[in-house]
């Protein structure tokens, strides 16, 4: 039975009713994922998933800070951004670390152009930029039916997270 802590001491819990069970962070299992990568400190909030029989982490950015660009690093949420999630795979190292082996967005771009792979996505010819449009679904089948080819993930953008606290 999933239970929220309600109280001060470790052994005053309730158990998670009706509504809250279905739609509780509690119950959903979401974690903050922070790193530095180039100087630039990420902040993200994420769940994992499980494709086939790899570990998946969805992230959805929250914050950066650049200290290069003090005035704003042009991730804040406001008005006109709307920051969109991104999907890891997870490898597990030791009960102390992980890493994240991001999506290779060169390489998706490149096997879409040349009607390789197939995935939803806008390709704006004016400023050459690329996005992948997909929805949570999907992504999903992307990976399963993709997700065992090392290409598909950027060595260069890898991260390792170790454990704190």
């Amino acid at each position: 039975m999933n239970k929220i802590k309600i109280g001060g001491d470790n052994t005053a819990h309730a158990p998670l009713q009706g509504k809250e069970k279905e739609d509780s962070i509690y119950y959903a299992k979401a974690w903050s994922v922070t790193f530095k990568k180039n100087g630039v400190d990420y902040y993200m909030a994420a769940a994992i998933t499980r494709i086939n029989d790899e570990l998946y982490m969805e992230l959805l950015p929250i914050a950066v800070n650049d200290q290069q660009q003090p005035d704003g690093s042009g991730y804040e949420l406001n008005y006109d951004y709307v920051p969109t999630f991104t999907m890891a795979k997870v490898i597990i190292n030791n009960n102390e670390s992980i890493s994240l082996k991001f999506l290779n967005g060169g390489y998706i771009k490149e096997q879409v152009m040349a009607n390789r792979l197939k995935v939803s996505h806008q390709m704006d010819k004016v400023f050459g930029t690329f996005l992948v449009t997909a929805s949570t679904n999907e992504l999903r089948q992307f990976l399963q039916k993709y997700g065992n080819d090392d290409r598909l993930y950027s060595d260069e953008n890898s991260v390792t997270l170790t454990k704190k606290g």
